[in-house]
């Protein structure tokens, strides 16, 4: 069985939401080693037409190895189609996503989750590169010369953090606390003290990863994904990308979300006070939205400015358990993870679980959720 806490860090089910990257497009003449940011900008926005293989992550605290996972993988990143079989020490999934639908299959419960692909999308954080995006604006890129990984020619890129950010890693490193990073647990304040990439230069594609975070008395965690074996440009037939649920697996549907043009008309299909959230200047209520439940309600709502999202959820019921890095939420214990807009921050209020998400910084996010009030249920 897939511990639930893993299975929400590593099969995130989060909002379709498009991100901006600041990246410009350089002259032919420019090469990787001119302007290495050129690599970061071609592996985001500039994909093979097909790529499959086998790809391991591994998570070492100090010199033990805490998590190992294997991703087999055939993906079509054009018409984003993906078929991706993970096998870890708490359980093997299965997903499967095509133009019009996604399944999420856990072997062990033999469960199967059907998303229509319009609505929402299945994120697989360890084959996921937006993020590159965002660590090539704060840290510097350099380029490290060539060498072969699987036999083919690869740029080695390394990129180190501004002195005055060293102890933000990544953005998802916040203060000077006590951290969880996978399966190890590691004293503050962290430095990112090695990020370093392999990118195949016919293809623009990470092919190796390693970072390497440093905390309180020389602790440790090293983060490891690299591909066993890789094929492009193979285009797998459509058939691939199908899905027939086991005979004896339970399928769910999505639930369904009611939507509102107005926080009036929201707090008045849920039985407690709309939580009452002190924004960032400038943005302003967008939409509502209110899932029933059996006992109860949950509650989305999303506010914008011109450039970045946040939304403030209110779940009844805790769905799962996320695993992530652990922060302080005005005293109450949070967790904030990886989603596909961005980042979330997670805890418990009262009977309820919140959660402030988007593509906001995690600083904005971790100041509106301490400036919301625990919402009681109303008579």
């Amino acid at each position: 069985m897939i511990e639930r806490s893993t299975f929400a860090l590593l099969l995130t089910v989060a909002l379709l939401a498009g991100v901006g990257f600041g990246f410009h497009l350089l002259e032919p003449a420019q090469s990787a080693e001119d302007d290495p940011n050129q690599l970061i900008n071609e592996t985001v926005n500039e994909h093979p037409d097909a790529i499959d293989g086998t790809l391991q992550t591994v998570v070492r605290h100090n010199d033990t190895v805490v998590d190992r996972r294997t991703y087999e993988m055939t993906d079509r990143p054009e018409t984003d189609e993906r078929r991706v079989h993970i096998e870890g020490s708490d359980g093997n999934a299965t997903i499967v996503e095509n133009e019009t639908v996604s399944w999420l299959y856990d072997e062990a419960d033999e469960e199967v989750q059907r998303v229509d692909t319009d609505e929402l999308s299945i994120v697989v954080p360890a084959i996921e590169f937006d993020t590159y995006a965002d660590a090539a604006e704060t840290f510097t890129v350099e380029h490290h010369g060539t060498t072969e990984v699987l036999d083919r020619e690869t740029h080695e890129l390394r990129l180190t953090p501004p002195e005055a950010e060293a102890s933000a890693a990544l953005e998802l490193i916040v203060g000077e606390t006590e951290y969880e990073i996978a399966a190890a647990t590691i004293d503050g304040p962290l430095v990112v003290t090695e990020h370093r990439l392999w990118i195949d230069a016919e293809y623009a594609h990470p092919l190796k990863e390693r970072t390497t975070i440093t905390g309180a008395d020389d602790e440790s965690v090293v983060l490891i994904r690299e591909f066993e074996h890789v094929e492009f440009e193979a285009v797998p037939d459509d058939s691939v990308f199908e899905f027939d649920p086991p005979a004896d697996a339970e399928v769910s549907e999505p639930p369904t979300w009611d939507e509102y043009d107005s926080l009036t008309a929201a707090g008045e299909a849920v039985p407690y006070a709309v939580p009452d959230p002190t924004l960032p200047d400038d943005y302003t209520f967008r939409e509502a939205s209110v899932r029933p439940t059996e006992e109860s309600a949950a509650l989305s709502v999303r506010y914008a400015d011109e450039d970045e999202w946040m939304s403030v959820t209110v779940e009844p019921e805790r769905r799962f358990d996320p695993v992530g890095v652990s922060v302080d939420i005005d005293g109450r214990e949070g967790t904030v993870l990886e989603t596909h807009g961005g980042t979330a921050v997670h805890w418990e209020c009262g009977e309820f679980l919140y959660i402030v998400g988007g593509s906001a910084s995690v600083d904005e996010q971790i100041a509106v959720a301490e400036s919301i009030d625990c919402a009681p249920p109303e008579d």
